[in-house]
Formats: C-alpha cells, structure tokens, sequence
C-alpha cells in the first residue's frame, strides 16, 4: 500500500483498550488556505497504524484561531474522506470554516473520537485510462485544468455507497485538494467508467487514487501528473 505521508514525531495519538491499536493525526502537517468566498479549509490526513484492525467513525474536530487570541475564533468538527480507513493504511480529510473571517490566521486539529470497523475485502479494482493536465493562457496561472478517466470493477457482491476519490499532494507531500466521483450502487462485478474534469491547484505533482463501498474498498494507486501543455490562441487574419 502507498500511504498518505504523516510523521509521528509530532503526532496528537489517540489509543483505546488496545494498545496496538492507535490513530494519529499530524496538525503541523496540515494545508490550510482561504478559498474565493473567503471560508478558511482544512486538509489533514488521520492514519491508522494498527496492522489488523479497520477503523471507522473518526471524527475531527478543527480550532481557527486569529494571531492575537489564545481562544479560537470558530470550533468545527468534520470526519475522514473514507468511511473505513483498513489497517496501516490513511485518509485525508477537509474541514471548511461556518463563516468566512480573513483574520483566521492559524487552524489546529485534534482527533475526538474513532471506533473499530467490520472486516471489509479489497475487492474494487480501478484501473486508469488517461490523466491530462492543461495550463490554459499563461504559465504563470495557478490553475490547470485536470482530467481523469479510468474504470471501476466492482468484486462479487452488490454494493451501495461506492466512491471514487483523488487526493491531490504537492511536492511537500502535502494533501492540497481533494476530489470525490460519486458512484453509488453496483452489482456484482459490474464496470462502471469513471470521469473527473476540473481545475485543480499548479501546485499539485501527483495524486492518490482510492475508492471505497459499503463492503469494498481499493489499494491506494498513486500517480505522477504529467507535465502541463501550454495553449495558446492563434490569432488568423
């Protein structure tokens, strides 16, 4: 498995009765930025080091806090991207501020509370046919303009809930966007085509492929973005 990167160093660790069984989060590692309404996000990555155990219901609480307060602004709680996280494996998560305030200045996360899971298969499969990213007008733009095709296989039973996720990471290894296709229901072995076109960040080097159902769920792929193309508009007298 390609894990999402978290240092333990400096970890906020959670452990319950189990003493193998501990969830870490590295708030230090987070990326935070204001979006263009002004909301302040949160991306954070929870990572599960028990070698066996799946865990479920993880719940994140995120603290906005100004440059002049030791009391935060705003207090949010949110959850992972994936549902389950399996063993030794990690998910990212996103947190968005209620209101949009420029003076938020720093966030901290913390984990509340997390519970063990059912045993789930690895049986989604997804493979990739194309991954293009596009600069559009000038090179200096911090955008471009991305898109992904590939093909889900559901294994041999009927599932609901089915998602297909990119988690977009930087050359810090920094998760800075993600991005969710949802599926919803498949049968059994079914093939479904996946698509995803929109702008991500110029700051994005690679991404991570993972997807999940209500009884399945995929290794993480991790892939290389290619280099963007330039267009540029002829002028035709």
């Amino acid at each position: 498995l390609i894990l999402f990167p978290t240092s333990q160093s400096f970890s906020q660790e959670y452990t319950d009765t189990k003493p193998t069984l501990t969830v870490t989060t590295n708030s230090d590692a987070n990326y935070v930025y204001q979006d263009s309404e002004g909301y302040t996000v949160v991306i954070g990555v929870i990572e599960n080091n028990d070698p066996l155990s799946f865990v479920t219901n993880v719940k994140v609480q995120a603290y906005f806090y100004d440059e002049f307060s030791s009391n935060p602004l705003e207090v949010k709680e949110g959850k992972t991207v994936l549902n389950v996280i399996p063993p030794l494996s990690s998910s990212p998560f996103i947190i968005r501020s209620d209101n949009p305030n420029s003076n938020i200045s720093d966030v901290y996360t913390k984990i509340l509370t997390f519970e063990t899971s059912e045993f789930q298969k690895n049986s989604l499969g997804i493979s990739i046919n194309d991954v293009l990213a596009d600069s559009v007008g000038h090179s200096s733009d911090s955008s471009l303009t991305f898109s992904f095709s590939g093909i889900l296989r559901n294994g041999n039973s009927q599932t609901s809930e089915t998602s297909v996720n990119l988690a977009f990471y930087d050359v810090f290894d920094r998760v800075i966007q993600i991005s969710t296709i949802d599926i919803g229901d498949m049968n059994m072995n079914e093939l479904v085509p996946v698509k995803l076109n929109e702008e991500i960040s110029s700051s994005s080097i690679g991404f991570i492929l993972f997807s999940e159902s209500d009884k399945f769920y995929t290794d993480f792929i991790d892939v290389e973005i290619p280099e963007p193309q330039l267009r540029t508009n002829l002028a035709t007298t």
